[in-house]
């Protein structure tokens, strides 16, 4: 039997929805609007992360699992911290995987993990090493950083990062050492 399996079930108010939901350690939570109490299934959002609408007074209040765990399970977070998932399985929302942690902190975790997202890994991304790479070349020999953001579809302000090394700058140093 997995460590995980033999782990009990504990529950607790979630924090801000006391009187509306509970939250499990094992990273569930259920609705005290019915009863029995029904079990809410996440939904998968942006960046992978588990969340949900928690209702109150007729208004819906979108959250993430694992930050209602860590609040529920955890001591209160003391600064500017977010919640950590220890094993990088952001779909793991068990009080045992989480914890609090420094934006930097959860970034090295993030590293170590694979899960950090920079350069092509971002959904959202306009370009590819090659082409990073050619704004980088392009905008060191002085080409014009609004033309060249003009031609590569993207802002100046990121042909200025790309320019002085803080965006791309994994990847085009990777696609370097391998370019004979």
């Amino acid at each position: 039997m997995s460590e995980e399996m033999r782990e009990l079930e504990v529950w607790r108010p979630v924090v801000g929805f006391e009187d509306f939901y509970d939250v499990s350690n094992m990273g569930r939570v259920r609705s005290k609007h019915r009863i029995p109490w029904r079990i809410l299934a996440p939904s998968k959002g942006a960046g992978g992360y588990l969340g949900i609408g928690l209702r109150k007074h007729g208004k819906s209040y979108p959250r993430k699992f694992h930050k209602l765990v860590c609040m529920a399970f955890h001591e209160p977070p003391v600064g500017n911290v977010e919640t950590a998932h220890n094993n990088g399985v952001r779909e793991d929302c068990r009080a045992s995987n989480l914890r609090w942690a420094t934006r930097r902190d959860n970034n090295a975790d993030k590293e170590r993990h694979g899960t950090l997202r920079w350069g092509r890994r971002t959904p959202s991304a306009k370009l590819d090493p090659h082409r990073a790479t050619q704004i980088f070349n392009r905008a060191r020999q002085g080409e014009n950083m609004t033309a060249l953001a003009r031609e590569f579809g993207v802002s100046d302000v990121t042909v200025r990062n790309i320019k002085i090394g803080i965006s791309w700058v994994r990847d085009i140093a990777t696609l370097r050492e391998q370019t004979p």
